[in-house]
Order: structure tokens, then C-alpha cells, then sequence
């Protein structure tokens, strides 16, 4: 489980398609994460996760900060070896 806090550096001044912030907290997330290491190559990753905005979120995203926001996802890490033993052969 990890856990992302979203903040900007300074608030934001008002344009004119978008409001400016008067609070610098963006939003919170939560992943929910599960790993499986087939090999030292091969890894696999598949995730929740669950955005909560806070209203200064509306400034750089249209939409509403209240609607709720989550997705999930799947990543595979590949790191092939091959290439790493044809440096090693060059020394």
C-alpha cells in the first residue's frame, strides 16, 4: 500500500478559463499494489488506485474536485540480460 500527497509549491493565480487556488493541497492517493517476480528478468505488477482531490485540484484539471476518481492498472518490468553479457564480454 502506498500512500501520495499532492501539493503545489504556491497558489495559483486566476486565468481566464481556469480559477486560482487559495489552498496549495492538491489531493491524496491511495495504490493498492500486488508484485509477482516470475524471474530475475520478468516481474509482474497490478495495482488499484484512488485519487481524493481537494478543490485546488480544479485549477490545473477541469473538472470536479467531488467526483471520484480511480483506476487500476498493470505494469510487466522486462529487464533483459542479453545485453548486459555482451558488455560484459567487451572487457
Amino acid at each position: 500500500m502506498d500512500y501520495h500527497y499532492f501539493a503545489l509549491t504556491k497558489n495559483l493565480g486566476a486565468t481566464e478559463t481556469l480559477p486560482g487556488t487559495s489552498d496549495r493541497y492538491l489531493g491524496s492517493e491511495l495504490d493498492a499494489v500486488v508484485h509477482y517476480k516470475h524471474s530475475d528478468q520478468i516481474q509482474f505488477f497490478i495495482g488499484y488506485s484512488t485519487l481524493f482531490a481537494g478543490s485546488s485540484m480544479e485549477a490545473i484539471k477541469p473538472g470536479s474536485a467531488a467526483a471520484y476518481a480511480d483506476w487500476g492498472w498493470v505494469m510487466v518490468n522486462i529487464q533483459p540480460r542479453i545485453l548486459l553479457k555482451s558488455f560484459e564480454k567487451d572487457r
